[in-house]
């Protein structure tokens, strides 16, 4: 029951004229409302990340949400069209760093050669 009234707050983007005021003021009272709701959202299907990753995610699911408010059809409630934008993205962001840091290494971790020595060594194959 008390769960209920945590998420109270939230149902109102569903209404028309809180859509409306979305997509007609970027200043809406309701964006903070909006950002609560992705930010709840965030912490709790990824609460294992570091919390400054977590509130770039955020920030970035705003602006998009932000950009496109107005492309949004009405085929669902608004809130489900946030859980989607809001997983899609913070999805692509974590693939974005998984093959940033698949890429970064730094010198320490390239092994030593000699300079007279061959870079490959194989050992010869038994006959």
């Amino acid at each position: 029951m008390a769960e209920n009234n945590v998420h109270k707050p939230w149902s109102e983007l569903n209404d028309v004229t809180v859509l409306a005021a979305l997509r007609s003021n970027g200043d809406s009272e309701y964006w903070n409302t909006c950002c609560e709701f992705v930010r709840f959202l965030v912490e709790k299907h990824f609460f294992k990340l570091q919390p400054q990753l977590k509130e770039e995610i955020v920030q970035d699911i705003l602006l998009l949400v932000h950009k496109n408010v107005a492309t949004f059809r009405g085929q669902s409630q608004f809130t489900t069209w946030l859980v989607s934008i809001t997983r899609n993205r913070a999805i692509d962001v974590l693939r974005q760093l998984k093959n940033t840091k698949l890429l970064e290494f730094t010198t320490d971790e390239l092994p030593n050669i000699d300079e007279g020595a061959s870079a490959c060594s194989f050992a010869a194959a038994p006959k």
